[in-house]
């Protein structure tokens, strides 16, 4: 980054850990995006005079050359956020698909007609959902219904898959699980 990233944390006191995954993400963003010329993160903990209920707001911005990649995660549903950790993630993650979309963009000079499927890992499978681990280490929730030609019964963990990643009511999940031959 041409200038250093600027973060801020708001009605909490951030320990050693968060500072180091949002450093160590925006590390990530910068070797996916080496164009970044800058980055702001804003974590916030709002209403903390409440004893439930609390869920924590990520807002990132990311400067490159001639535009601005904006993601705000506010209060979602679920549980997913009432830890910071997932919340920078989430955000991360979005961003880190926005920078994506940019560059399609900019590749071929219109927005992309479709994502672009991703390879992975069967980690769990059960009832009528499952998990999918991503060469980068993340896990994905799926549903049966995202799996491609009724396979959901021939998933197993360590089944190869491709798949489309779109944002979730509890985060990022998987979606068109294709299971690879």
């Amino acid at each position: 980054m041409q200038t250093p990233p600027q973060i801020a944390f708001h009605g909490f006191e951030p320990s050693e850990a968060l500072k180091l995954l949002i450093d160590h993400r925006l590390a990530q963003l910068e070797r996916f995006h080496p164009r970044i010329t800058t980055a702001r993160v804003a974590v916030e903990l709002p209403h903390r005079h409440h004893h439930k209920g609390n869920h924590w707001h990520v807002k990132l911005m990311v400067d490159l050359p001639g535009t601005e990649i904006v993601v705000n995660r506010e209060s979602e549903k679920g549980e997913r956020h009432k830890d910071p950790g997932p919340a920078i993630r989430d955000a991360f993650d979005a961003a880190r698909r926005q920078l994506l979309d940019h560059a399609r963009r900019n590749e071929h000079g219109h927005a992309p007609a479709h994502a672009e499927p991703e390879t992975a890992r069967v980690i769990a499978v059960g009832g009528d959902h499952g998990f999918l681990a991503t060469a980068e280490g993340r896990q994905l929730y799926f549903h049966a219904n995202a799996v491609l030609d009724h396979r959901f019964d021939d998933l197993t963990p360590g089944t190869p898959v491709t798949f489309v990643e779109e944002d979730g009511v509890e985060g990022p999940q998987a979606s068109t699980v294709r299971v690879l031959r």
